[in-house]
C-alpha cells in the first residue's frame, strides 16, 4: 500500500516536471501569461497504470518479530568498598557489594566495608 502511494506521487511529480510551458504574448500587457499543459497522456492514466502494476506485484509484508527482551539482572544494593555499612542511627544497607569485603565495626556509630584479610 505504501509503495502504490509513492508511485502515484512520483508519477504526479514527473508529469508536473515534464509539462511544457507555452507563453501567450497576446493576452496581457506585460506578455507573461504562463500556461502549463501535460506533455503526453493524462496524469490519471499514468497513475492508474502504475497502481495496477504495483498492486499486482505487491505482497503484504509481515514485520519480523522483535527479539525477546532479556530479563534484567537484579541490582545489587550493596555498599562499595570503604563505604558505611552500619552503626548507630545508620539506616542503609549492611551488605557489602564486593564479595571480598565485610562490614567492619569501627565504633558504635560507624561500620565500613573493609577488605577481608587473607590468612
Amino acid at each position: 500500500m505504501k509503495l502504490s502511494l509513492v508511485v502515484r506521487f512520483l508519477v504526479l511529480v514527473m508529469a508536473a516536471v515534464t509539462a511544457t510551458a507555452s507563453v501567450d504574448n497576446s493576452g496581457s500587457a506585460d506578455g507573461n501569461d504562463l500556461q502549463l499543459e501535460p506533455a503526453v497522456g493524462s496524469t490519471s492514466d499514468l497513475a492508474d497504470a502504475s497502481t495496477a502494476e504495483s498492486a499486482s506485484d505487491e505482497t503484504p509484508e509481515t514485520p519480523e518479530p522483535l527479539p525477546p527482551i532479556p530479563s534484567s539482572q537484579p541490582v545489587v544494593d550493596g555498599v562499595k568498598m570503604f563505604g558505611q555499612c552500619g552503626g548507630l542511627f545508620y539506616s542503609g544497607s549492611s551488605t557489602c557489594a564486593d564479595s571480598a569485603a565485610y562490614c567492619q565495626e569501627l565504633n558504635k556509630y560507624n561500620s565500613i566495608c573493609s577488605p577481608k584479610l587473607n590468612e
